[in-house]
């Protein structure tokens, strides 16, 4: 037999434990929309600096490659911080909503380069010949290739 002080208690302990289920639900979905969020903020982050180091191997100068990280930037959804050169690379921070992410990418410049075609003596076929002068990631020394 039960007291009649214990009537509800069941429903009760149910009542908390869907409580405490529906808090931790909500946790979990908003720890899976901020990781979702800082992914995609690497993401435009990769892409801006990719964008800028580019525009850097083109011989733009850095305000014109900050331009092009911003541009592909905003195309991701995302807000370019900041854009800088550091040592033959550009490093770009972007923000999507609350998450902020930052990226490297490296570009050489190209001192010269020259695109020659060559017979092959003994087969007799013709093949293309590439080669130039790469500025190294501390702009001192060329790299031949």
């Amino acid at each position: 037999m039960r007291a009649r002080g214990e009537l509800g208690s069941v429903t009760v302990l149910i009542a908390a434990v869907l409580v405490v289920a529906i808090l931790l639900c909500t946790a979990v979905a908003r720890l899976a929309g901020a990781a979702r969020e800082k992914a995609r903020a690497e993401n435009a982050a990769d892409a801006a600096a990719l964008a800028a180091a580019d525009g850097m191997a083109l011989g733009e100068n850095v305000a014109r490659a900050c331009a092009r990280a911003s541009a592909t930037a905003v195309e991701n959804g995302a807000r370019l911080l900041s854009c800088a050169d550091r040592n033959s690379g550009m490093q770009v921070t972007v923000q999507l909503d609350e998450a902020r992410a930052a990226a490297r990418a490296e570009f050489a410049r190209f001192e010269r380069f020259e695109l020659r075609m060559r017979t092959n003596p003994v087969t007799g076929f013709v093949s293309e010949v590439a080669s130039g002068v790469a500025n190294g990631h501390n702009g001192s020394h060329g790299q031949r290739w």
